[in-house]
Formats: C-alpha cells, sequence, structure tokens
C-alpha cells in the first residue's frame, strides 16, 4: 500500500504539479468564489450562486491539496 502512495506522489510530483497550476487553481477559486457569486446573487440566479460557490471551494481545495502533495513528496520521498 506505501508504494502505491510513493508511486502516486511520485506521478503527480513529476507529470502534473507545478507552481503555476496550484496558483491557477487558487485564484480561479477566489474569481469564482467571490466574484461569480456576487454577480449571481444580484441577478438572484440562485442555481448559478450555488454552482459558483461550490465550484470555488473545489478549485480552492484542489489547489491547496497540490500544493500539500508536493510538500509530502518533498519532505518525505527521496
Amino acid at each position: 500500500m506505501i508504494d502505491f502512495l510513493i508511486n502516486v506522489l511520485d506521478y503527480i510530483a513529476h507529470n502534473i504539479y507545478s507552481p503555476y497550476l496550484v496558483f491557477l487553481f487558487i485564484i480561479s477559486g477566489l474569481l469564482s468564489f467571490f466574484i461569480d457569486t456576487d454577480y449571481a446573487h444580484f441577478y438572484a440566479n440562485y442555481k448559478d450562486y450555488i454552482f459558483s460557490f461550490f465550484f470555488g471551494l473545489l478549485n480552492i481545495s484542489i489547489g491547496i491539496i497540490l500544493l500539500l502533495l508536493n510538500i509530502l513528496h518533498t519532505r518525505y520521498i527521496f
């Protein structure tokens, strides 16, 4: 099980992860979370409000998870 986890972390760190990707996820999540929700709430599009709210949270959480995976990979896997 540990070998599988190490292989997954290696794959993410070498093939998927880049510092720009983390900032892209976090910035797009913040834009969706704050700007789109205010716009949708102002025009009473509550379905769009809920969608942009959860999409913003999803993007922010993906960015934080990628950042934590990179920290785990550099600290604990040699």
